[in-house]
């Protein structure tokens, strides 16, 4: 597995409830080493779709556009 720190910005094969496929979407990572052979990561979908919020969502740039 490559080395991940907290705060890098990595490409992530995420789920879909509604599809039997994985999609691959930037990822921000939050946490490494976890899991019994400290080989797994936490990571959080990044995505500038304008959709309904769900709960917890959680705003990192409210212009997008301007931080490029």
């Amino acid at each position: 597995m490559t080395d991940f720190e907290p705060g890098t910005i990595a490409r992530v094969p995420f789920p879909y409830p509604d599809r039997l496929t994985l999609q691959h979407r930037p990822g921000l990572v939050v946490a490494t080493g976890l899991g019994p052979q400290r080989d797994k990561l936490w990571a959080v979908m990044v995505t500038s779709a304008e959709n309904p919020r769900w709960p917890g969502d959680v705003s990192l740039i409210e212009d997008h556009a301007a931080a490029g």
